[in-house]
């Protein structure tokens, strides 16, 4: 398998958008929230969509000084819509006494995306937090926007910026008090 050029550049995937998943895990749920048990511990994830993505981006502090303390990739055969990128990040909660917080955001439907890895360069430090948009046909989450305007549609472009993202069909998050690294 071959990989871009770009140094550091661990892996970028783009395909078609198309067919929808009929069975398997992961698949957007039916309803709004999906309750999953791991480790033992139940989680209820939650759809992000445009209207609410905004309020949960603030309820962060736009994920300002964030930390990615894991990234999680399922890319089965098959449908587009199967594919999933699970990030856990921590991050302060401003509604919760300004508590840390472990985020995990689910992407799911990827049909882009792109992690660089440098020795250079730490992605991991959400020093300009994240944006994110969600829309009906597709949801943007791009993990280093730079401190300029920022627009959805520059996300996949070569560029200073946006070297961490993922675009799918949907986004959901689930909100734990832990475990930390």
């Amino acid at each position: 398998m071959a990989y871009p050029a770009d140094e550091g550049a661990l892996s970028r995937h783009a395909v078609t958008p198309g067919s929808k998943a009929t069975s398997g895990w992961p698949r957007r749920p039916a309803r709004e929230e999906d309750r999953i048990v791991e480790n033992g511990q139940q989680m209820t994830f939650m759809k992000l969509s445009a209207e609410n993505s905004r309020e949960f981006v603030e309820r962060f502090g736009e994920f300002e000084d964030g930390v990615i303390t894991g990234i999680r990739l399922h890319l089965p055969r098959g449908p587009v819509a199967g594919r999933v990128a699970t990030f856990d990040i921590q991050a302060v909660d401003t509604t919760d006494g300004n508590e840390w917080r472990l985020v995990q955001l689910a992407v799911g439907g990827v049909f882009e995306y792109q992690f660089t890895c440098s020795t250079r360069q730490t992605y991991f430090v959400l020093s300009d937090g994240l944006r994110l948009d969600c829309t009906s046909e597709r949801c943007v989450l791009d993990l280093d926007p730079g401190p300029d305007e920022w627009m959805p549609e520059q996300v996949a472009e070569r560029g200073e910026y946006s070297k961490q993202y993922a675009i799918g069909a949907w986004c959901e998050y689930t909100v734990l008090d832990g475990p930390f690294i």
